[in-house]
């Protein structure tokens, strides 16, 4: 993460694909990019998409389920 936001001075951390619709509030822009701030709804479903085979390493189609950011954080300790 110290990477991540090491050059960034102002603006969302976390962006959409898209640049942001026009009546955006100024504060979900990033003011290079144009694209809006990632929703934590939309967030959330990434994560769960990403993480699925580490919450399962030898999953079921129909019954693997993904990790969700709060079960997560009760199996991973920060420094």
């Amino acid at each position: 993460m110290p990477r991540l936001i090491a050059r960034r001075t102002r603006g969302p951390l976390f962006l959409t694909d898209r640049k942001a619709p026009a009546g955006t509030p100024t504060l979900d822009v990033c003011l290079e990019t144009g694209r809006a701030r990632l929703s934590y709804r939309r967030a959330e479903e990434i994560f769960e998409e990403n993480t699925r085979l580490l919450a399962n390493p030898t999953p079921h189609p129909t019954t693997s389920r993904a990790w969700t950011a709060g079960r997560f954080t009760r199996y991973v300790t920060v420094p």
